[in-house]
């Protein structure tokens, strides 16, 4: 079954103040028989990463839709992409600290597969300017 090892978000100051810069990282895996439908072509994935607020005591707030960051085959292995630049008020999404994750999603776009979330750790700080 597809998995993500070790899933992880790093959340760096961009070049100008009060911009953020997210990034991702982890090693996308497949099972042997999935590694060999994707040879073939019988079976691909895409595979999406959007940012989250995580909130204890209802849904969790989205900070950005999922976006589409590969796609499988074809796309290497080893993760590290940037999810672009935020401004400060899109990271803030309540009073005090806060707490960001992202949620990686391997989406079957052919072939016998399910989808599957994969949730990178928790930045727990206030952003500031």
């Amino acid at each position: 079954m597809a998995t993500i090892e070790k899933p992880r978000l790093i959340i760096k100051r961009g070049k100008h103040p009060g911009q953020w810069q997210p990034i991702v990282s982890g090693r996308v895996l497949f099972s042997e028989q999935e590694a060999k439908l994707l040879e073939l072509g019988s079976l691909a994935f895409s595979l999406t990463c959007g940012l989250l607020e995580e909130d204890r005591f209802g849904d969790d707030d989205v900070v950005s839709a999922p976006i589409e960051i590969a796609r499988y085959p074809g796309a290497s292995h080893e993760l590290f992409v940037s999810l672009g630049t935020y401004a400060t008020e899109q990271l803030n999404q309540e009073l005090g600290q806060e707490e960001i994750y992202a949620l990686l999603t391997l989406l079957p776009i052919k072939g016998p597969a399910e989808p599957k979330d994969f949730k990178t750790n928790i930045i727990k700080r206030r952003f500031r300017d």
